[in-house]
C-alpha cells in the first residue's frame, strides 16, 4: 500500500502497452504533461527505458490513447510524462481535465506535482 493517497480527481481504468507487454491500471492522476497511475502487479516484466502506450478508458466507449515515457517510480504509482497523443485524444484530455479539476491551473501541473 502507498504512503501517497491516490487523489480524487480521477478514476479510470488504464491500459499500458510495450512490445509483448502489457497490463491494465489505474489512472491516479492528471495533467497535460502526464499521467499518475498504480504501478501494475507485471511491472517488472515491463522495459522502464522505452516508451508506452497507453489507452484511458473513458465513459461511452470514448478512449484517449497517447505514448508516454516512466518519470519515476514512487512505491506503487508511475509517473509517465506525455511524448505524443493525436489531436482527438488531446481535445478529450483537455475536456476531461476542464470537467474534472475545480482549478483550471491545476490541468498544467507538472508531473513532480501530480498526486499532491
Amino acid at each position: 500500500m502507498s504512503d501517497y493517497p491516490p487523489p480524487p480527481y480521477f478514476n479510470a481504468s488504464v491500459r499500458l502497452y510495450q512490445d509483448n507487454w502489457s497490463a491494465r491500471s489505474t489512472l491516479l492522476d492528471l495533467s497535460l504533461h502526464g499521467l499518475l497511475v498504480s504501478r501494475p502487479d507485471t511491472w517488472p516484466e515491463a522495459d522502464p527505458s522505452a516508451s508506452f502506450d497507453a489507452i484511458i478508458d473513458l465513459v461511452a466507449r470514448e478512449q484517449i490513447h497517447l505514448e508516454a515515457r516512466l518519470a519515476f517510480v514512487r512505491h506503487d504509482q508511475l509517473g509517465l510524462t506525455l511524448v505524443h497523443m493525436d489531436l482527438d485524444s488531446a481535445s478529450q484530455l483537455k475536456q476531461l481535465i476542464r470537467l474534472t479539476l475545480a482549478d483550471p491551473a491545476l490541468a498544467d501541473r507538472v508531473l513532480p506535482e501530480l498526486g499532491s
